[in-house]
């Protein structure tokens, strides 16, 4: 889906933003997005994965609505920080 293109595009221009990795190639597998990164100086592959996944729920996390509140509670602005009386 677009949603997950534009998370694994964030996240492989992070990666490739760290000094000592980059993003080879972002590929569609199985109806996810796998990327295929370089690390210089790599011990276990495992460490990458785990960052990686880390990285990408703090992206998700980031580009998520959190739209948690009832259409028209005069208590929050759809447009902006909560409002308070």
């Amino acid at each position: 889906s677009q949603d997950s293109a534009r998370v694994a595009t964030i996240v492989a221009d992070a990666i490739s933003l760290t000094p000592g990795t980059l993003t080879l190639d972002a590929r569609p597998e199985d109806s996810v997005i796998v990327l295929y990164v370089h690390v210089l100086g790599l011990d276990d592959p495992d460490d990458i994965r785990t960052d990686v996944a880390g990285l990408e729920r703090l992206v998700l996390s980031a580009v998520t609505p959190k739209n948690t509140t009832t259409p028209g509670d005069p208590m929050i602005s759809n447009d902006g920080p909560e409002v308070t009386r």
